[in-house]
């Protein structure tokens, strides 16, 4: 997987609900170890290892917490507002770190995610979110 290399200094969570939300990873570079995922099925999962990304956290629905190291941000790719609370609510328990929601749904109101936790609301048309990781 050819692209950007992050920021070694930051750390990330992303959080993927589906394979539909995989092409968003489409130019970050696998070898970066300053990337954890927070996914929600074992085909994201085998998808993600065969990209060669490692810290993979599958959630099920009796998920409430994660123990793991800080991280700085959290980007949760949404595919759906109720996998996007799922994620949201098991986020704010395990990491202390601003959450970004990546949508396309112009029709949820900004302010619906963040009465649910997110501090920044990005609607994107592309699935392009380099600029967001850099």
């Amino acid at each position: 997987m050819a692209g950007i290399m992050m920021d070694e200094d930051l750390c990330y969570l992303i959080c993927i609900p589906s394979l539909d939300e995989m092409d968003y990873l489409e130019s970050i570079v696998s070898k970066s170890g300053n990337l954890n995922f927070f996914v929600m099925n074992h085909s994201v999962q085998t998808a993600l290892v065969m990209s060669g990304f490692h810290k993979i956290h599958v959630l099920n629905a009796d998920t409430t917490f994660i123990d793991m190291a800080a991280v700085d941000q959290v980007i949760v790719l949404e595919k759906d507002l109720t996998s996007t609370h799922f994620l949201i609510d098991i986020v704010s328990a395990s990491v202390k770190a601003p959450i970004l929601i990546v949508t396309r749904n112009k029709h949820v109101p900004h302010q619906v995610y963040k009465l649910l936790g997110a501090k920044t609301v990005v609607y994107l048309q592309s699935k392009n979110i380099n600029f967001l990781v850099n």
